[in-house]
């Protein structure tokens, strides 16, 4: 779970709130994911419900490896979010840090002048 307090201490209630979000996120993300892949690649047209070949549960060799397919896209793409989302929150700490650094140097420059 990526920092999102921005390095700052959180409350153990904080903490269980951050991981019940990041918990409801994954599922949301799993629960697409099914859904998504089966509509693309489970096509229940292609026989007869009645049909003796359709067997309920048993998937053709073409729906299993459109299905293998689209899970590992879905899995890569959110590895992928995930990486850019902690990249962008590192970048905004560095920025705090450094406003921070300035702020520090110009109170300080402030104090050798005589203005505060």
């Amino acid at each position: 779970m990526a920092n999102l307090a921005g390095g700052m201490q959180m409350t153990p209630e904080q903490r269980y709130l951050l991981f019940k979000i990041d918990m409801e996120t994954k599922q949301q993300l799993y629960d697409a994911m099914v859904t998504n892949c089966f509509k693309k690649c489970v096509n229940k047209l292609d026989y007869e419900v009645d049909a003796e070949q359709y067997r309920w549960g048993e998937l053709t060799i073409k729906e299993m490896s459109c299905t293998d397919r689209c899970v590992q896209k879905y899995v890569q793409s959110q590895e992928l979010a995930q990486k850019r989302m902690e990249k962008i929150e590192m970048q905004k700490q560095q920025q705090m840090a450094m406003q921070q650094n300035v702020q520090q140097r110009l109170d300080s420059l402030g104090t050798v002048f005589g203005t505060k």
